[in-house]
């Protein structure tokens, strides 16, 4: 797993969209918020993944998990429960 950049963009050399895309990336990747939002709107199940309570924690990541898999809500943090 790799960020890929040129002159103008960077993006994450990632499966984002199977369920355990983040199961194997790095530890540094599954606490960068830009990169769990990705995941997680691609699938919610990669909220399972995600490193950080802080962002198992986060409205915004959570809800946008949830679009995308209603089942997401277990892996949140359980004070948004």
């Amino acid at each position: 797993t790799a960020i890929q950049c040129d002159q103008y963009y960077c993006h994450l050399d990632l499966p984002l969209e199977r369920d355990a895309a983040l199961q194997y990336a790095s530890e540094e990747l599954r606490k960068d918020k830009d990169v769990i939002l990705v995941a997680v709107t691609k699938n919610g199940r990669n909220l399972q993944f995600v490193s950080s309570p802080q962002l198992k924690n986060d409205k915004e990541v959570v809800l946008t998990a949830v679009e995308t898999y209603e089942g997401a809500l277990q892996f949140a943090s359980e004070s948004l429960l």
